[in-house]
């Protein structure tokens, strides 16, 4: 099968590209250094440049097209929304009107689980209604409307995506506790975010298996709930950290609330059942990690 992966050098890419590239031809996209997968096609592409997006479509002609591309900051999103819209929803409408020209060609995208505003102590089911409050939220919830347009699809909610980033991604929740942790600075802990974050190798095998079974319909990737200040403390647990640098703060405190959610948590039950699929618990995250640091 061709396989397009968009943003496939990134902190989530990049692990789809090692599981896929096994067992399919497979082409991906990187914005500024050429990773240095081989089994892969890379090609550089500027999203924000109107055409480009097109014209590799086009050249690659996919089977099935994996869009990890976003701008997940939400700070950012709120700030500029015409680069948010730019980046998480125009990218999705060309790859609509390319499917909707070919019928059989497969969308997976990643959607958020900043979809939903949850206020409650439950987590929030696939088939919740949306209602998002922020700006990338919304821009998600654009897309997923879009893309249940098209003929073949498979939404991915991640709520908190976690592992080791490298050289040039972004930070994630995992090092920057862990770099916390191991250098004794001091760091927030939140009390009252809830979340259920997600390994990124579960989050390739999950890419991995809705690929081979042809999956379709809305998927949510999620680990144990929990606040981020229960998620430091077991990372600190594990790794034997002083947990005496966790600030243990309200959100409200700080202003970190105003457009972020109280709970992000996702229930993934369906998503299981139906795929075969386990998420690993964070126990065992943690240990698959430290084999990759040593």
């Amino acid at each position: 099968m061709k396989i397009l992966v968009l943003g496939g050098s990134g902190f989530v890419g990049i692990p789809i590209v090692r599981k896929l590239q096994q067992s399919h031809l497979l082409t991906a996209t990187y914005q500024r250094e050429i990773p240095q997968e081989k089994k892969c096609t890379w090609v550089q592409l500027d999203v924000t440049k109107e055409g480009t997006l097109r014209s590799l479509l086009n050249k690659v002609e996919p089977d099935l097209i994996v869009n990890c591309l976003a701008i997940s900051n939400i700070d950012v999103c709120e700030q500029d929304h015409a680069l948010c819209n730019r980046i998480n929803v125009r990218p999705t409408e060309i790859i609509k009107d390319y499917c909707t020209l070919n019928q059989q060609v497969r969308y997976i995208f990643f959607s958020t689980s900043n979809v939903f505003d949850n206020k409650g102590s439950v987590n929030s089911f696939e088939n919740d209604e949306p209602n998002p409050c922020n700006h990338y939220g919304k821009s998600k919830v654009h897309c997923e409307e879009i893309i249940k347009t098209m003929p073949h699809y498979a939404i991915i909610r991640p709520c908190i995506i976690f592992g080791i980033p490298e050289k040039g991604q972004h930070e994630n929740i995992f090092n920057y506790i862990y770099k916390g942790l191991s250098t004794g600075e001091r760091f927030t802990g939140f009390t009252d975010f809830r979340r259920s974050p997600c390994y990124v190798e579960d989050v390739a095998l999950l890419v991995e298996r809705i690929v081979e079974m042809g999956s379709e319909g809305i998927f949510h990737a999620s680990g144990e709930a929990l606040t981020m200040a229960e998620f430091a403390d077991k990372v600190a647990d594990f790794f034997k950290f002083d947990k005496s640098g966790i600030r243990r703060e309200k959100s409200g405190d700080t202003g970190r609330d105003k457009y972020r959610p109280k709970n992000t948590a996702l229930n993934c039950a369906r998503t299981m059942k139906e795929l075969h699929f386990t998420f690993r618990p964070l126990q065992a995250s943690l240990e698959d990690i430290r084999r990759r640091l040593i």
